[in-house]
């Protein structure tokens, strides 16, 4: 069996591969493509490993400056394959991991009714959708008599950023000056959000109590340590953790 070469090495070259099998194998790993990553890009010079050493190249892939689509074989080997690479080969070896995640986040449930509802019977208005599991609510007043109602907080897409959700609504329903002192305000807006959450059929889990006793003792501290004189009875089991 012999092997022509590409470069015009001539019969020598043909000879010394049919006799040397381990220069047969050589020359076919470097026939094969250089181990290239199987992705699409519109570039035609992409990052490929060199098999014969350790050290990243950059080969020019199908037909010299001209663009297209990049289809090379994946292959398995430890410092070949990015970290994006991997975890696709990982989906494709084990796909009911990959269909699993698909099934949790099919499986979320929805609480877009309770939000539309929310803004409709309160005059709400979300400005920012944030990313992190905090919110603020204020009331913007305007000299032609309008006022409206702002909050922001997370999607509702979990039981605790649905009572995060709830908590700035609750500031409004409950208003910015029923109550004398910040952190009374802050508690029943929590007693309100957790109420809400339970007449709409959501039990509240283990996070959203724990935030609701972490909200409440740094609320009662600060109060606390601003002098607060007298602390409402229902504070109180706040005070000592504060």
């Amino acid at each position: 069996m012999s092997f022509s070469a590409s470069n015009g090495g001539g019969t020598e070259q043909s000879l010394t591969l049919a006799r040397n099998p381990r220069a047969r194998a050589q020359s076919e790993i470097d026939n094969h493509g250089r181990l290239c990553v199987h992705r699409r890009t519109s570039a035609t010079n992409i990052r490929t490993d060199n098999p014969n050493t350790t050290i990243s190249t950059i080969k020019a892939v199908h037909g010299g400056d001209k663009g297209g689509t990049v289809f090379a074989p994946m292959v398995m080997r430890r410092g070949i394959l990015s970290g994006v690479a991997r975890r696709r080969a990982i989906s494709y070896l084990w796909p009911e991991k990959s269909m699993h995640s698909v099934d949790e986040q099919l499986a979320m449930p929805d609480y877009s009714p309770i939000v539309e509802q929310m803004k409709s019977r309160y005059g709400l208005r979300v400005r920012k959708w944030r990313k992190t599991m905090s919110g603020c609510a204020w009331r913007v007043y305007y000299h032609d008599g309008r006022v409206i109602n702002w909050i922001e907080s997370p999607v509702p897409r979990t039981p605790i950023s649905l009572a995060i959700f709830l908590h700035e609504v609750g500031h409004h329903v409950i208003g910015f000056h029923t109550y004398k002192r910040r952190c009374e305000e802050e508690y029943h807006a929590w007693i309100w959000a957790i109420a809400q959450m339970r007449l709409h059929g959501v039990e509240p889990d283990e996070k959203v109590h724990r935030r609701f006793r972490a909200s409440m003792r740094y609320a009662v501290g600060k109060a606390m340590r601003r002098g607060i004189r007298a602390l409402p009875e229902s504070l109180q089991q706040f005070a000592a953790a504060a």
